[in-house]
């Protein structure tokens, strides 16, 4: 037997293929062995003593229809074949289960004290146990294997709810989560966006790789008017007029991904469409729409490609205008000819200006002759000296051998003759 290698590779690329291995990969995680197997069939006591009932394909068995006393958490299922006996157990959401996720997330066991539940990669195929998580606000559920959305009606102050990566086919039961502001339902089977009108607070909405495909399955979304945040990437859109027409209804979408959809390849001009439909839109796909693409977009739809030349000349005319706008603007600073800017001159009148009280009360010191004239007669020496800060200050004292030391000196000393004057500047 030849093995085409490509084929098997292409298989294994397919997305649908690895969501699937997927899926079954968390119902294997999920299984654990019960009781005597022996023969093929399963102990009876074995199964009872945990509680949990027991199926199986031979109906000639007279254990096929035995049914445990105790409460049932999970289902037994036993497939025989001739040589071995599989048995999966398919592993339930209780309250036990999240009481103890909470505790080993640091988090309480009453159950009303807890507004994060992480209940993701478990293994579980069903919702349930939260009906006394009353007071929770997120919730984590991704990677399991949850085939339908229910049991979330006492989460009524629910905010975002996250079940990317498991098996829920249909939008349902979401009708009292009235405070809901994000939802992720990515990697799923969903073919119809629908259940979502009551759900006015939503503002970002998760529906990668699924299998939204007609117009009827995408026309609910008209009803969100918070939404900001769609992710459709990876379906199987193909009319992306009819997707443009809906989108074009909520007021406030600013980040769409569309990638992986046939319309991306089948619209014209597909970037250029989407930006001058979507006039709020900021973000599409793999980037951002920034305001040139704005004005450049926006001449395209009025006047083609012809319209967009001209708006791409006007704008680099602008641009080179600002440049020499900026230029001309150095050149006037450097050269102290802008009035507006710090000009060469304000800056020296500026450095002046801080030193101006200290160099009028120089000029104001006594420097004519007739003051050195009576500071001679006088005996007064005059000492100028210069401060820390470019100040000045002058300081007179009686010359040596003129009355201020000695027996004459004494004299001096008792009328006052060997005074000492002081002059500080006064402060500018």
């Amino acid at each position: 037997m030849r093995c085409d290698r490509g084929g098997v590779v292409s298989w294994l690329t397919d997305i649908n293929t690895q969501r699937d291995i997927f899926a079954l990969y968390h119902l294997l995680m999920a299984a654990t062995p019960l009781g005597d197997v022996a023969g093929g069939v399963v102990s009876k006591s074995a199964a009872a003593s945990q509680g949990h009932q027991k199926v199986t394909d031979d109906d000639s068995s007279p254990s096929s229809s035995a049914v445990a006393a105790a409460p049932s958490p999970g289902i037994i299922i036993t497939a025989r074949s001739s040589q071995t006996t599989t048995t999966t157990a398919i592993k339930r959401m209780t309250h036990a289960e999240i009481v103890k996720s909470c505790v080993d997330h640091g988090f309480y066991r009453t159950p009303s004290c807890n507004d994060k539940l992480f209940m993701h990669f478990k293994g579980y195929d069903a919702i349930g146990g939260l009906d006394e998580f009353t007071e929770t606000l997120v919730l984590w559920l991704e990677g399991n294997a949850i085939s339908r959305i229910e049991n979330l009606h006492p989460c009524t102050k629910l905010r975002q709810l996250f079940l990317h990566e498991n098996c829920i086919s249909k939008m349902e039961n979401l009708e009292l989560l009235g405070q809901l502001d994000s939802i992720n339902l990515s990697d799923n089977y969903i073919s119809r966006i629908d259940g979502i009108r009551a759900l006015q607070e939503l503002t970002t909405l998760r529906m990668k790789n699924n299998r939204v495909k007609s117009p009827e399955d995408f026309d609910e979304l008209q009803h969100l008017r918070k939404l900001s945040c769609l992710d459709l990437s990876a379906n199987q859109i193909d009319d992306g007029e009819a997707l443009l027409r809906v989108l074009e209804t909520i007021p406030d979408l600013r980040s769409l991904y569309l990638t992986g959809n046939p319309c991306v390849r089948s619209l014209p001009n597909y970037r250029k469409t989407v930006v001058s439909r979507l006039k709020q839109l900021r973000y599409l796909d793999d980037k951002p729409v920034f305001d040139e693409e704005r004005r450049l977009v926006s001449a395209w739809a009025t006047g083609g490609a012809a319209a967009e030349k001209l708006e791409r000349a006007k704008m680099r005319q602008e641009e080179e205008d600002e440049v020499r706008r900026r230029v001309e603007d150095f050149r006037r600073w450097t050269s102290g000819d802008n009035v507006d800017g710090p000009s060469a001159a304000g800056a020296a009148g500026h450095h002046d200006g801080d030193n101006g009280g200290d160099e009028e009360e120089v000029d104001s010191q006594p420097s004519s002759a007739n003051d050195s004239d009576r500071d001679e007669d006088r005996g007064v020496v005059t000492t100028t000296s210069v401060g820390q800060h470019g100040g000045t200050s002058s300081t007179r004292a009686p010359a040596t051998g003129s009355g201020g030391s000695g027996a004459d000196g004494g004299d001096d000393e008792a009328t006052g003759g060997g005074s000492q004057e002081l002059w500080m500047p006064s402060s500018s």
